[in-house]
Formats: structure tokens, sequence, C-alpha cells
């Protein structure tokens, strides 16, 4: 796709994403969650409009095709993360026009620096490390099985409903169970339910065993049904998506925005039909508009004000805050008057708070060692499995910072996992077709490899790239 048809496509289709996102916040969003801050305000325009084209602006240093996992990280982040940042503070009635605008900048500076990151450090900068697959499997299944043995020990082993509205007691209970038993299981928690079962589900999606999804589905369920956290239980759903998208044949950035514009639609259509904003808060609320309005709140507060210096964080015992709370739960009284509530957010929200702009930038280059590092670790893999693996970790984003996700989130350990993977999962064992940078679009061309290797008279006929990318090289 050439610049000029890739421009001509982005216009429209970040229009209606945006427009569509506007009005789903003024509409739906604002008069039912106004009493947590969520208010509406007209945009204004000479600045709304001057955030949008920047917003596009942005876009033109991205990979206009999807081909490998680090363009789909960034697409990801640009969908979920930056477009709300630039966009919903204009509308959201929490900061200032002129702080919206500020917001607006620093996103998009601050994202340019990320993805200026991952085009400076080469891709082998972390070593391969694999594991026999008999080794490797005997690692996964003993993890499984100690993180569940651990969480049902700890939380009590239960089954809870599907209907999402009736999580809040679930987190309530969960809450609790974390104040009295310590910190561990959120961590086993976590690192189960980000990388463990989305691995699982990824990879018997991709040419593993059926059972392994059903497995990874599974454990997904209990993880929910522990602690009440809904994206557990839709990261099953998602991972399968992803993998979808890459076995598609165009696999293009915008085909990702407007696969997201179609899913706001119909969250939004399916209240509208039942009456209710279950889906509109899960589906467009909290995965994409709360990355703008938490920002905002964020600006709103600390303006001015001292910063927190990590102290409840990475720093903790090294610096002290003037404050006598976390700033999430700083943030949360502000919005909602309650003091309980943690408003946590993305990595200008978090760095704001923590160290003002140098913070926000900071954190941005955090995460750009984070993408970096995580591409660097998943350059043996098909971008189709690393992809379902990130991808829950790379959500948790939207509202948390990259510092805390390098552990908390589990890009640590998905990092350690592409790079331990045993060298027979490069190639699907049920379909050898694709390598590590083709997928379903070659192997329906034809491609053919046996044992993980090219077939002689498909290496005569040219119709093969090599599955090799030389080290520190860039596709």
């Amino acid at each position: 796709m050439s610049r000029t048809s890739f421009t001509a496509l982005l216009i429209p289709t970040m229009l209606a994403f945006s427009l569509a996102l506007e009005w789903t916040y003024q509409h739906v969003v604002s008069p039912t969650y106004s009493y947590l801050g969520e208010r509406y305000r007209e945009p204004n325009a000479v600045p709304y409009w001057l955030a949008f084209i920047t917003l596009l602006l942005v876009a033109q240093f991205l990979p206009r095709r999807v081909v490998d996992v680090e363009a789909f990280i960034l697409w990801i982040l640009y969908i979920l993360v930056i477009t709300p940042l630039m966009l919903v503070p204009h509308y959201a009635d929490i900061c200032t026009p002129h702080q919206a605008s500020i917001l607006s900048i620093t996103a998009a500076l601050t994202f340019l620096l990320i993805i200026g990151i991952g085009r400076v450090i080469p891709r082998d900068i972390l070593p391969v490390l694999s594991l026999p697959p008999q080794i490797f499997w005997w690692l996964i299944a003993a993890m499984t099985i100690g993180s569940y043995a651990y969480i049902f020990s700890t939380a009590g082993f239960k089954f809870a409903s599907l209907d999402l509205t009736q999580v809040y007691s679930i987190r309530n209970s969960y809450r609790d169970i974390i104040l009295s038993s310590g910190p561990i299981l959120g961590y086993v928690v976590r690192l189960q339910g980000n990388v463990i079962n989305p691995f699982l589900i990824a990879r018997g999606a991709t040419g593993g065993s059926r059972w392994l999804i059903l497995i990874g589905l599974l454990g997904q369920f209990f993880i929910y049904s522990v602690t009440g956290y809904k994206l557990t239980i839709l990261s099953g759903i998602a991972v399968l998506l992803a993998i979808w998208f890459f076995r598609t044949r165009r696999r293009s950035g915008i085909a990702l925005v407007g696969g997201t514009l179609v899913a706001v639609m119909l969250a939004v259509a399916t209240d509208l039909l039942r009456g209710s904003t279950t889906m509109t808060a899960i589906f467009v609320d909290r995965l994409i508009l709360v990355s703008g309005n938490l920002p905002a709140a964020y600006f709103a507060v600390f303006t001015g004000q001292p910063h927190a210096l990590w102290s409840s964080g990475f720093l903790s015992g090294l610096t002290s805050s003037p404050y006598q709370m976390n700033p999430g739960f700083i943030v949360g009284n502000y919005l909602t008057g309650n003091s309980h509530v943690l408003a946590n957010s993305n990595y200008v929200a978090d760095g704001y708070a923590n160290f003002g702009y140098l913070g926000i930038a900071i954190e941005a280059v955090v995460a750009g060692l984070i993408i970096a590092l995580v591409v660097s670790a998943a350059r043996r893999h098909r971008p189709v499995l690393a992809a379902g693996v990130l991808l829950t970790p790379v959500i948790a984003l939207v509202n948390s910072s990259p510092i805390t996700a390098i552990l908390s989130d589990g890009f640590a350990m998905a990092a350690l996992l592409l790079v331990l993977a045993p060298d027979n999962m490069l190639v699907a064992r049920k379909d050898r077709t694709m390598s590590p940078t083709e997928d379903g679009a070659s192997a329906r061309r034809g491609l053919r490899a046996t044992s993980g290797t090219f077939t002689r008279s498909s290496w005569r006929r040219g119709s093969l790239r090599t599955s090799k990318v030389p080290n520190g090289s860039r596709r």
C-alpha cells in the first residue's frame, strides 16, 4: 500500500472512529457515569481538530502493514491509548481546554519517542536460549499447576457467573483476600492470567494441541471467578481474534482501526437494544475512553502540585511523597468523592503525577524499551504466536504504568517465555507452512516446508523467502 493510499483510507477511518468515541461519551457514558466524574462538554473546535490532524500525522510514522509483532503492538497502543489521550480530554469536562491541548501534544511527542526507541535498538539484543521441548513443557505444566494450587489454597475454589455486571462483589472479596494473604497472590494471578494462559491459547490455535485452547480458556475462567477481572475472561477471546487477524490477507493498521470501530458500534448497539450500558462500559469506556479521561484528571489534580516521586512504586523507601495516599487513590477520590477508589492510568498520567513532564518522558522511554525487548524475544517466532502471547500485557498498558507492567502485568514473564520456547514452535506442528515472517496468506499461496525446512521443489520455484532474519536487521 502506497503512502497516498494509506492516508486516503486512514483519514475517513480515523474520523469515523473518533466521532464514534465522542458520540458514545456524550450520549451513553456521560449520562450514566457522570457521578464518576465522566462529564461531557462541547470541545473547542480549533484545538480539537488540530489534535485530530496531529493524530493523523503520528500515524504516518507507524508501519502501514502489520507484518510483525512490533507493528501489532504499536497499532494497538495507537488505537487504545494514544487516540483517546489526544482527543478525549477536549470533550471530557475534567481538565481545562489548555491542559487538554498540552495532553495532546505530550501524547504525540512521547509516542514518537516510543516508536523511535524501537527503531534504534537491534532485534538481537536478547539471547536465544531455546529449551528442549520436553523440558519447556514440563516447566509450563509445573508453573501452571503450582499457580492454581496456590490460588485455590489461598482464595478457595469457586465458579463465578459469566454475568459481567456481577464482578464487583467478586473484586471486593478478592481485595480482602489480598490484604490478608499478602501481594504474592496478585503476582501469581497476573502472570498466569496475562501470560501463561494466553500462551496456551495461542499455541493451541497455531498448530499445537487443541486441548491447549480449552486449558487456557478454563484457566482464565477460574482466575476470573477468584478475582472478578473482566480483562482476564475476555482476553482469551481477544487472543483468538488477534490470531485470526494475522491469518487474514490484508493485515494493515487501518484494518485494526476499522475492526475496533466495528466493536465500538456493536457494543453501543447491543446496549441500546437491551436498554443497558454494560457492553459500552466494558468495551468502550474501560478499554478506550479511560485512557483519555483519567490522564485529564491527573493533570487537573497534579498541575502546580508537588510530585509523588514514585514513592509508592519502584522508588519506595528511597523517596518520600508529600501525599498520604497513592496518586491513583488521590485521583479516584477527586473524580468520585470516594477515597477507596483506585484510578490507575497509563504512562502519561503516572509519569506526570510522579515527576511532571520529565516523569512522562521517563515512562515513555521505559515503554519503548519494554516493547523493543519483547520484540527481540519474539524475533524467532511467527508473529501470529507472538501477538497472542503479548496481547494481554499490551492491553494492560491502557491503565498501568510501564514500570509496573514489567513484573505485575507480565512483560518480563512473556519475554522469558519467548526466549526459552523450543525451536519446534517456529513452524506449526500440524501445518508446517509458515515462516516467522509469513503466516496464513503465505500458506494459502501454497508455500510448503517439511519438518521445519523448505522443500527443494518450492525453493527452486523461487516462491519462498528465507525464514531467517539476519540478526539485528529490520524487515
